[in-house]
């Protein structure tokens, strides 16, 4: 008893400190929770409205590239209607296509008369398959451009070529935005905040929720909160230490970055293009430069890969809804990326 004494402060008599940090760090953790959840929603909004965008220009581009083909094709004469093999081939193919399109598309409309919010990546699936299916029924139904590659002897469709330009473009993108990077925290193995979105957005959670047991410090750190807004420099980082979520996804669009996505759509769509400039090229060198260019680009999708997988494999599951998103998106984007990168 006398060592007690002597000690100090019998353990069971709190003195409030220990009270208040146990209840900073817990509400620190509800606020990166919350946090990560918002942030994760948003992002998924503002990738739905991406995607469809992307898919809108890419099939602007498959048209003009259509246009361009059957324009060259008439000039020098090389339309012809294919037969046998060569046209039961893409009807097959329209013809799944089509049944695919309508499967997707009646349910999609009646939501559409509904009022009801449309999936931004859905109708891009849509345009995806309504491209290759108005390819398919072009080659089965029509006089086609056909050119014989002058150096490999094979017969060449530009209107295949022209579909596949923009849709790799359109699938690779859709297969890295739908991943969600995630930063894990070196001193806290058990949360897993969303710092950044594609590598952008940095976050300081230092001065998130504090719930204290003061009222009046809580309010006048609610309301010191509502009064802060987060300003975005023109490279889209943050130059507030506690960045608020933004409010709409016009406004998410500066905080999130899809530039890895970008990057590989457009190393995979400039590859195909080359694939399109084949035949008219008749000159053995520029051919064979085409060929190594187009070798090379398709390369980086491979390194893409990498890179992916070992980011995968540093995630962990967390506990949240938003850190479960987050890590079910990346293994759900990393297979859509093996996908593509095996059968392509």
């Amino acid at each position: 008893g006398m060592t007690h004494k002597e000690s100090g402060p019998s353990p069971s008599i709190s003195t409030g400190t220990d009270d208040r940090n146990n209840s900073s760090n817990n509400s620190d953790n509800v606020g990166i929770r919350l946090r990560t959840n918002m942030t994760s929603d948003n992002y998924i909004a503002c990738a739905d409205k991406k995607c469809f965008q992307v898919a809108c220009l890419g099939t602007l581009v498959w048209m003009i590239l259509v246009i361009l083909s059957y324009a060259i094709a008439i000039r020098s004469n090389k339309i012809e209607k294919l037969t046998g093999t060569e046209q039961q081939a893409p009807m097959v193919g329209s013809l799944l296509l089509g049944m695919s399109i309508v499967s997707y598309a009646i349910p999609f409309s009646y939501k559409k008369i509904k009022g009801e919010h449309m999936s931004g990546v859905v109708a891009a699936g849509i345009l995806v398959q309504v491209v290759a299916f108005l390819t398919d029924a072009m080659l089965c139904t029509l006089p086609v451009p056909v050119y014989i590659d002058p150096f490999t002897g094979a017969k060449v469709y530009p209107l295949r070529w022209a579909e596949w330009t923009p849709l790799s473009f359109v699938m690779t993108f859709m297969t890295e935005a739908c991943h969600v990077n995630i930063e894990i925290l070196e001193n806290d193995s058990t949360t897993v905040p969303l710092q950044g979105i594609m590598g952008v957005v940095k976050s300081d959670y230092d001065e998130s929720l504090n719930y204290s047991k003061h009222q009046e410090g809580h309010e006048q750190q609610k309301s010191a909160q509502k009064e802060k807004t987060t300003k975005v420099s023109s490279d889209g980082t943050d130059t507030e230490s506690t960045p608020l979520i933004a409010s709409s996804i016009d406004d998410d669009t500066k905080l999130f970055n899809f530039d890895d996505a970008n990057s590989l759509g457009w190393s995979q769509s400039l590859s195909t293009l080359c694939g399109f400039l084949f035949p008219y090229c008749t000159n053995k060198v520029l051919w064979m430069t085409l060929l190594v260019v187009s070798c090379i680009l398709f390369c980086f999708i491979y390194h893409r890969l990498v890179i992916r997988y070992f980011e995968f494999k540093k995630m962990k599951i967390g506990s949240s809804l938003g850190e479960q998103e987050a890590y079910h998106s990346a293994r759900l984007s990393l297979g859509l990326l093996t996908t593509c990168a095996i059968m392509w």
